[in-house]
């Protein structure tokens, strides 16, 4: 999960892997989970968070995203 939690891709998969990150409202142990724009994920001691925008891509491949967190 991209800097939602302020973390590397590695710890982002130990989050995953040790069930802290929940996919509309359903815990997920997946780290290549794809979501669809509106959907919601929470990490926990993070917040939850919308993936508003998915956009082109980088020149490494990677896509850049807009997420928005509830506060």
């Amino acid at each position: 999960m991209p800097c939602a939690a302020s973390c590397s891709r590695t710890e982002a998969k130990k989050l995953i892997a040790s069930g802290a990150v929940s996919v509309k409202g359903a815990r997920t142990l997946e780290s290549d989970k794809r979501l669809e724009i509106s959907d919601s994920f929470s990490i926990r001691g993070h917040g939850k968070f919308i993936l508003d925008n998915a956009g082109d891509l980088t020149r490494s491949g990677r896509i850049h995203i807009r997420l928005k967190k509830f506060i």
